[in-house]
C-alpha cells in the first residue's frame, strides 16, 4: 500500500480565509489499482485460459429419444355384446345411412385412424352394445348417425372382467341432441387414465324413435 498525505488546503483558504496549518492534513490510504481480466488472463497457465475461453454448448436431446414413441394406432378389437336388442345389418345395405356416417366422420375424424363401422335396426329403446379394448396411451372416439331416430345416443362405460373385479362405470356419455351423436368428437377423445388395456363397451341407443343407425370407432 502506498501512503500519501493528501491536504485539503483550498477549502480551508476559502472556508476559513487562512492557511491550512500542518494538523489540518489527512491522511488518506490508496489501494494501488486492481490488476484487469486482460492482465489476470495473461498470468493464467494455458490449460486455464483455455478453459475460460471455451464457450460452453448445451446439447438437446430430441423428445423422440428422451421417451418411447407409441406405434402407430390400430382399431381395437370389437365384438358384439349379448346384452344388444337393436338387430345388426351390413351398412352396404343403406347407401343413404353410409354416405351419412362417411360425412360425419370425415367432420369429426381430425386425424385419427379409422376403425371398424357397426350398423343395426332399432325399435325405440333398443341399444346395441359393442366390447372392446382401450390400450395405455391411445385416445378413441365414436361418432353415429341415424336415418328415422329423433334421439340418439352413444354412451362409453367401463367393463368388468373376471380376471379384472372392477365395478361398471360410465366413463363418457353423448351430449349433442338429434338424430346424431359422438363421443370426443373433433379431437377431444377419450383418453384412458389407466396404465394397462381397460375393457370397455360402447352403447348405441334409439333414445327416441325407431330406424336404423351406424357408428364408427376412431382411434390414435
Amino acid at each position: 500500500m502506498v501512503r500519501r498525505s493528501l491536504v485539503i488546503a483550498s477549502l480551508f483558504v476559502a472556508a476559513c480565509g487562512s492557511e491550512p496549518s500542518p494538523r489540518d492534513a489527512v491522511d488518506v490510504e490508496i489501494a494501488p489499482p486492481s490488476a484487469t481480466a486482460e492482465e489476470t488472463a495473461g498470468h493464467a497457465t494455458p490449460s486455464a485460459r483455455t478453459s475460460a475461453a471455451a464457450p460452453t454448448v448445451a446439447t438437446q436431446v430430441p423428445a423422440a429419444q428422451t421417451a418411447a414413441a407409441l406405434p402407430p394406432a390400430t382399431p381395437p378389437a370389437v365384438t358384439l355384446s349379448p346384452t344388444s336388442t337393436a338387430t345388426p345389418f351390413s351398412l352396404s345395405t343403406k347407401p343413404a345411412l353410409e354416405v351419412a356416417l362417411s360425412g360425419l366422420v370425415g367432420s369429426e375424424r381430425s386425424g385419427m385412424v379409422l376403425g371398424s363401422i357397426h350398423a343395426a335396426a332399432f325399435k325405440q329403446g333398443d341399444t346395441l352394445v359393442l366390447e372392446l379394448p382401450i390400450e395405455p396411451g391411445r385416445c378413441l372416439s365414436v361418432v353415429a348417425v341415424s336415418d328415422t331416430i329423433k334421439e340418439l345416443d352413444l354412451e362409453l362405460a367401463l367393463s368388468p372382467q373376471a380376471a379384472m373385479p372392477m365395478p361398471p362405470a360410465l366413463l363418457a356419455k353423448d351430449t349433442t341432441t338429434g338424430p346424431a351423436a359422438k363421443l370426443g368428437g373433433g379431437g377431444n377423445c377419450f383418453k384412458s387414465p389407466l396404465p394397462f388395456v381397460m375393457p370397455a363397451t360402447v352403447t348405441m341407443r334409439a333414445t327416441q324413435g325407431s330406424g336404423s343407425a351406424a357408428l364408427q370407432i376412431l382411434v390414435k
